[in-house]
């Protein structure tokens, strides 16, 4: 059981949780990525946690991966958002399905598709966080835990 699901109607950019956090295996997970057309995956998991998992490297051999390494119930830095931008416009021009997970499929994955929506799609920052809030997703996660202000999200993602 995952919880996979796109970030925004009509997108083939889709959030999940890491493999195994709600008790699926490894086969389970990728099967379920398999279902949208998914050829890129981008780990959002910290260093310490990509560590612990053996993520991105568990699926390398499966998926094209990029490993944007971000502080649980943080924002990323700019680079790093970028970073994981870039994967996601290759996978979308090459007509690849892309997936971003970090521990829960939250907290940074809302963020980053946030961030997807307003760099390449046009959507204005607070439509954004609403869009993939709709989605099932926290990209609020950092601000509501005390780590960011609301200004500081909207900045990161109107740029």
């Amino acid at each position: 059981m995952t919880n996979f699901g796109q970030i925004a109607p009509a997108e083939a950019v889709f959030g999940v949780c890491r493999p195994g956090h709600l008790g699926e295996s490894l086969k389970e997970w990728t099967a379920t990525l398999s279902t949208g057309n998914v050829g890129r995956v981008v780990c959002l998991l910290s260093e310490s946690e990509a560590r612990r998992y053996q993520l991105p490297d568990a699926y390398a051999d499966r998926f094209e991966t990029t490993h944007a390494p971000i502080r649980d119930r943080h924002l990323p830095d700019a680079d790093v958002l970028e970073t994981a931008l870039d994967a996601i416009r290759t996978a979308d021009s090459d007509g690849d399905g892309c997936v971003l997970h970090c521990n829960a499929g939250l907290g940074r994955t809302g963020v980053v598709g946030a961030a997807w929506l307003t760099s390449a799609r046009g959507y204005e920052p607070a439509s954004a966080i609403e869009t993939v809030e709709n989605a099932g997703r926290s990209p609020r996660e950092a601000v509501r835990c005390g780590n960011a202000t609301d200004d500081e999200l909207l900045r990161l993602l109107d740029r």
